[in-house]
């Protein structure tokens, strides 16, 4: 981290309107790849990497493209960089979507992408963390249940004093297997960023935390609702504001 500033790398980053919140929110973007070099010709323009030579274009199953991104990582080491604070990747999905009914050869290789990088199984229990940890899982999600909050979010779920307990477990089991392993948490309180600071400080020993509904769901449902709520409030004789 140069001056305190969070860091991230994206791949099949398409033309990076994904991740561009980040960038509003001053989060350095260090490298990303994406096959298709129109796509990155965006991101160029949106002014995505502080380096030309982190606009990487070509396929990340090639060495060639791999030792790129590993290069720019190094680039960022020698400057002072010493974190990675976030990895996006969006890899190619057609080959097992349920929508797909003509799934053929080359989805199954696309597929293979996302064998080939990180494996984070949900898990719920110690028991759990351990089978996961012995297939070989790269990182643990310590699974508290649905997430709450929000107008559809989970109104039943155990406190966060009780997931710090249920992390540690999951934490311990993990690595008698492997010491080695990352554990993150998700789901039920743990649903805003002062949660997820409340359980990282309290539990020392995880590694972060895995965003889904708490980044996604809560952010439309509230920037819709304020929205919608600003056009209603409009006054104007016999006005109709359908949405």
């Amino acid at each position: 981290m140069i001056n305190n500033v969070l860091t991230y790398i994206l791949l099949f980053s398409s033309a990076g309107v994904g991740c561009y919140g980040f960038k509003q929110e001053g989060f350095e973007c260090l490298a990303t790849n994406e096959i298709i070099d129109r796509r990155l010709e965006i991101q160029r323009i949106n002014k995505k990497c502080k380096f030309d030579s982190g606009y990487i274009s070509g396929d990340i199953q090639r060495q060639e493209t791999k030792d790129k991104i590993s290069n720019e990582i190094k680039l960022w080491e020698k400057l002072g960089n010493d974190n990675i604070d976030i990895i996006i990747a969006t890899p190619p999905c057609q080959g097992m979507s349920v929508a797909n009914h003509k799934k053929n050869k080359s989805d199954l290789q696309r597929n293979s992408l996302i064998v080939d990088m990180l494996t984070c199984p949900y898990v719920f229990d110690p028991e759990q963390a351990r089978a996961m940890a012995e297939a070989g899982a790269d990182i643990l999600v310590a699974h508290m249940g649905l997430t709450t909050k929000g107008p559809i979010g989970a109104e039943t779920a155990v406190t966060l004093d009780d997931c710090c307990v249920k992390i540690r477990e999951i934490i311990a089991a993990g690595r008698e297997v492997n010491p080695d392993i990352l554990v993150i948490c998700h789901g039920g309180p743990i649903a805003d960023p002062e949660d997820a600071e409340y359980v990282i400080k309290n539990v020392p020993e995880i590694d972060g935390f895995f965003g889904a509904s708490s980044i996604e769901r809560l952010a439309s449902e509230r920037g819709m609702t304020a929205q919608a709520s600003a056009f209603k409030a409009i006054e104007k004789e016999k006005s109709v504001c359908i949405y």
